[in-house]
Order: structure tokens, then C-alpha cells, then sequence
């Protein structure tokens, strides 16, 4: 099984189905993990939820600030994935007799809702090149930022204030950057390398074991 920081959706961000084998399908109480903790659901509030582990996923596990994805499962609707210390769960709902189908060791067919995940990838990415911006021409930290699910999203900057030049300059800057092009991509680092430790970072995440995955520009400096 492979564990989060080496999925299938984190090697190939632009793939939106592939078929995946089965490890594991369970009833679940679990609605959402709210500050690392699992909340129960109340009786008669909501649909029944499986808990289904694969062996690699399309569907990225919310994480790093971006929501999960939703889609499809062998027909059945994948509203949530979390990353449970390293393992990507997914949670589905579903007539039981879909899910009563499903057997494990069967190979399912995965297709994630790429409209949705198409727009969270453009604003996380448009994040950290803004945040590597702001730091450069301004020495301005990002402390907070959040991904909306529709609307604008929020950007937090350890700074007093800038002014509309300033701002206007940032803009200038991030879209020169995006006209520019060239592909962001993934590489793996381990945690105890000299290279990883210049790196800026909130730390490694809880559950996250192994070599670290990174996402880079064609400028090192502006990853």
C-alpha cells in the first residue's frame, strides 16, 4: 500500500480516474476528524459512511491546507479522505447493496471531481508563489492562509500593512511569474538531509514517515 507523500494523486497531479485495488471496506461512525480528533455521528443526522483503504489513490487526503477530493468510488460517492496517520481513508456513501458489492482484493474504478480539485490546485499553488514573493520583495512571512471551497480565498501576512503600490507590485510580480510558465514538480527528500533542512516549512506533518515530498518551480528559490 503506498502512504501519503507517495500517492498516486501527489506523482501525477493531473490524473482524474485510475482503477485501484480494494485493502479494505468497513462500516464508519467517523464524519470528520476536527483538530486530529474523530467526531461520532449523531443517529439519523446523515447517510451511512464505509471507510474504504485502496492500494494507491487518484484522491488526494485533505492536508497542507487544500480540502480533499470528492468523486467517485465504484459508483459510490466519496465525500472525504483523510490521511490517518499515513494511510489515506476514504469515506463513502451508498445504497448498501452497492457497497455489499464491493469485495476485498476487487479492482474499483476511482474518478475524482476535477473541476473542483482544478481550482484548489490553482490557489494552493497561486499561495506559495505569492507567500515566496511577498518574502523576497518585502520580507514579509505568510502566517495563515485558507483555501476556500468557493469565493476568494485568504492569504495572512506577517506585516503591518502594504501599500497599494506594494500590493500592486506583488501582483505584477506573481503574474510575470505565472506568464513565465514551466511545470511545478514533485521530488522526494529525505528529512535528515542537509538540502531539506535550509528548506522553510511548518515541519513534517503527523503520520508522515519516510523521505518528504516537495513541490518545485523551475527556480529553486521561488519553490
Amino acid at each position: 500500500m503506498q502512504r501519503a507523500g507517495h500517492l498516486l494523486c501527489q506523482k501525477q497531479s493531473y490524473l482524474s480516474a485510475h482503477s485501484s485495488r480494494v485493502l479494505s471496506i468497513e462500516p464508519s461512525e467517523v464524519v470528520k476528524p476536527v483538530g486530529g480528533k474523530k467526531t461520532k455521528k449523531k443517529s439519523g443526522t446523515q447517510q451511512p459512511r464505509w471507510r474504504v483503504v485502496l492500494d494507491d489513490t487518484v484522491f488526494f487526503p485533505e492536508g497542507g491546507g487544500q480540502h480533499a477530493d470528492t468523486g467517485v468510488l465504484a459508483g459510490l460517492q466519496v465525500v472525504d479522505v483523510q490521511n490517518e496517520q499515513g494511510v489515506p481513508a476514504h469515506y463513502v456513501t451508498g445504497a448498501p447493496e452497492q457497497v455489499s458489492a464491493i469485495q476485498v482484493g476487487d479492482e474499483v474504478e476511482c474518478a475524482i471531481d476535477w473541476p473542483r480539485r482544478w481550482g484548489f490546485m490553482q490557489q494552493h499553488s497561486a499561495q506559495h508563489l505569492i507567500t515566496a514573493m511577498a518574502q523576497r520583495m518585502y520580507n514579509a512571512p505568510t502566517e495563515a492562509w485558507g483555501l476556500s471551497m468557493s469565493g476568494p480565498s485568504s492569504l495572512d501576512l506577517g506585516i503591518g500593512s502594504l501599500s497599494p503600490e506594494q500590493l500592486q507590485a506583488l501582483e505584477d510580480m506573481a503574474n510575470t511569474k505565472i506568464r513565465e510558465g514551466g511545470d511545478v514538480t514533485p521530488s522526494w527528500m529525505s528529512p535528515q538531509s542537509e538540502e531539506f533542512k535550509q528548506i522553510r516549512s511548518r515541519g513534517i506533518p503527523e503520520g508522515v514517515t519516510g523521505d518528504c515530498l516537495l513541490y518545485t518551480s523551475p527556480s529553486p528559490r521561488d519553490s
